[in-house]
């Protein structure tokens, strides 16, 4: 990470030292996290912002009533100190952050959740999130027909939709588990799109952060 540093400091047009880049992006970050993130990461609240969302993936997948696709990818960071190495533990080895996202299917991020260590499974990083007390409460004052798409290792829910085990399916089985699999596809391409713009969340990268940063 600090070989990013200092390439991007002995640009000819910056020639800035190492140490001030480094310090650059501490505060861009802390910027970012605290006013810019809700005003560009945001969740579809309004009716016409969740009938846009499902309208795409209607179109484009025959998949009625999806407001999002959500997963984890995990982003390798620097080893923590002993008193929290556990939580960080990623089970591929060294250490990480296990990132939930939601996308629309345009690969906009609608909701992102960096704070969990990479010991955390997906299904526990949700069900710790404010994203689920959101749509808890949506459901719960009568709201319905709005689905999450997730893999097999999110609950089931009332609108979190899941792949349906097994082998033995029968046709309209099949046929649930191919649209599904092809409309929540869209959340895994988002990773990848940011992960190839910014290379240092790669899996073959590690960022040089403690784990506040690196959320950040």
């Amino acid at each position: 990470m600090r070989s990013y540093q200092r390439s991007v400091g002995q640009d000819f047009l910056l020639n800035v030292s190492q140490s001030s880049v480094s310090r650059c992006i501490r505060e861009v970050a802390s910027i970012m996290d605290k006013y810019l993130l809700t005003r560009y990461i945001k969740f579809p609240s309004t009716v016409e912002e969740k009938q846009a969302v499902k309208e795409k993936f209607y179109q484009e997948f025959r998949f009625p009533g999806v407001i999002g696709a959500i997963d984890g990818s995990h982003i390798k960071l620097k080893t923590p100190s002993k008193d929290i190495e556990h939580v960080y533990v990623f089970r591929k080895g060294g250490h990480s952050i296990n990132v939930q996202v939601v996308c629309d299917m345009d690969l906009r991020i609608l909701d992102c959740d960096a704070r969990f260590g990479g010991t955390a499974h997906d299904a526990s990083v949700w069900i710790a999130s404010a994203l689920k007390v959101f749509l808890d409460n949506m459901y719960s004052n009568g709201e319905r027909n709005f689905w999450l798409l997730g893999d097999s290792g999110y609950p089931q829910l009332p609108y979190l939709m899941t792949p349906i085990p097994g082998n033995n399916l029968s046709d309209s089985e099949h046929n649930y588990n191919r649209h599904h699999r092809k409309a929540k596809n869209c959340v895994e391409r988002c990773f990848g799109v940011l992960k190839s713009r910014f290379r240092c969340l790669s899996k073959d990268r590690v960022l040089i952060y403690d784990q506040v940063l690196a959320g950040k």
